[in-house]
């Protein structure tokens, strides 16, 4: 049910979509949607809200009426060159990891929400490899939320942030941060530029 509706949400809201399949069968399945638009591609993971998160209440994260009743999906945009076949590899990294991204708050008894950030791998050693989820500033309001019944499926952009921003968010919390990237020009846009591509 959860999938189908997502799948139509996005097709309604953004366009056709190119269905890029994960590993599992059911609700273990995170699938990754891509749907091209004016100079980026779009990707959408369809999965992750297919069933609960599985958050402790000694996580940090737990809140019961957020993390039993509602859901969410990641959604990141890509320059759209990256479709191409010279920069296949980039393109085919972010389907992998928007994926890992779905994944980690089941197989981390935790949550992801607006606001939340993920380090990945060892703290010492990152390069580029942060995430801040963070409400998506380039689609429209009506694609950002999606009801079913009583639950609410949020639809959180995923940026990737430096080390230095990390440790803003440590030592002041996540407004600072949030003014930091609007400051920068940062959104869930990837801009190479920048270097934010958070690519393996």
């Amino acid at each position: 049910m959860f999938y189908d509706s997502i799948v139509r949400h996005v097709n309604r809201h953004l366009g056709n979509c190119v269905t890029y399949r994960g590993e599992g069968t059911g609700n273990s399945r995170i699938d990754v949607l891509a749907v091209a638009m004016e100079g980026h591609t779009i990707l959408i993971t369809a999965g992750m809200s297919c069933q609960p998160p599985d958050c402790i209440p000694s996580c940090p994260a737990y809140i019961p009426e957020i993390c039993n009743n509602s859901r969410a999906e990641l959604v990141v945009g890509l320059p759209a060159k990256w479709s191409l076949p010279e920069a296949r590899e980039l393109f085919e990294t972010w389907v992998g990891n928007i994926r890992n991204l779905a994944m980690y708050p089941h197989n981390n008894h935790t949550c992801i929400k607006a606001g939340t950030t993920i380090p990945e791998g060892d703290p010492q050693s990152w390069h580029h490899r942060a995430y801040f989820f963070t409400k998506p500033t380039f689609l429209s309001e009506g694609f950002c939320k999606l009801s079913i019944g009583e639950l609410t499926i949020d639809f959180l952009g995923v940026v990737p942030i430096l080390p230095e921003e990390y440790d803003l968010v440590l030592k002041h919390g996540n407004r600072r941060l949030l003014s930091h990237l609007k400051e920068k020009g940062v959104t869930e846009i990837m801009c190479p530029q920048l270097g934010r591509w958070a690519a393996r």
